[in-house]
């Protein structure tokens, strides 16, 4: 599907400049069009039912594609950032590049163009769009984790992560629901636990007891097939089994 593009200071037929915001609209109507004829096109049937899932499967690119305009129209200052100070040492920067960053969400991939900065003075670089949008480090933003975080929760995380594929038509890896859903990132340390159980015992007679309960652990499996006693001589090395187990999650 074609992308459409503003220019910093678009020009009508007539040389006159447009507005923004209005050609900011006027791109949004031309992702629209071409959004529908893709959906048109791919659509087998005139049932509801084909009609709702060939939107279903493109509403993302269709989305992804009208937040991406929102943020031309939105942060266009910040698009076109030529200098910024550095929040460490004070020193003014000049623009060196543009980087391209994709982002996933819960309404599909937004591709972002924002101006880089390098202070050679701290050896960081900056992409102060990135702080304005509030994006998270991870290429999966905060949206997407609390959703896959809901689902891990309350199910096996092989089992959520297909669950949450089957009804969001996004994917998430069961190893990243897990760094998601870890309570350890979230647990407090000793010295705060100590200073809880300070503050909610003082006056008190008997100290209050704190307890963190974790699920989740894997255990050993083994297929129905290994159950039983297997044939042997007695005094003779045992072969290896020819069944495979596998670790689960307990829940």
């Amino acid at each position: 599907m074609a992308t459409a593009s503003i220019p910093i200071s678009p020009l009508d037929e007539f040389g006159i400049k447009i507005d923004a915001k209005e050609a900011s609209r006027e791109a949004v109507h031309d992702i629209i069009d071409s959004w529908m004829d893709g959906v048109d096109a791919m659509t087998g049937g005139a049932g509801l039912d084909s009609i709702v899932k060939e939107s279903f499967k493109m509403r993302q690119e269709l989305m992804g594609k009208i937040v991406e305009q929102l943020v031309k129209e939105k942060c266009s200052d910040e698009l076109n950032r030529e200098t910024m100070v550095c929040p460490n040492c004070g020193r003014v920067l000049n623009r060196r590049d543009m980087h391209e960053r994709t982002v996933e969400t819960m309404i599909g991939e937004i591709r972002l163009r924002r101006p880089y900065f390098y202070c050679t003075n701290c050896k960081k670089g900056f992409h102060p769009l990135d702080d304005v949008l509030i994006l998270s480090d991870s290429v999966k933003q905060w949206d997407m984790q609390e959703a896959g975080a809901n689902v891990g929760a309350e199910l096996p995380y092989n089992k959520a992560q297909e669950i949450f594929e089957k009804l969001t038509g996004l994917s998430m890896s069961d190893h990243t629901m897990h760094d998601i859903v870890d309570v350890l990132d979230i647990a407090p340390s000793a010295e705060e636990i100590e200073e809880k159980v300070g503050r909610v015992a003082k006056g008190k007679k008997w100290r209050p007891i704190m307890v963190l309960t974790i699920d989740g652990a894997l255990v050993p499996t083994r297929p129905d097939d290994a159950k039983g006693k297997g044939k042997g001589r007695k005094k003779v090395r045992a072969k290896r089994a020819k069944w495979e187990g596998e670790w689960r999650e307990e829940k």
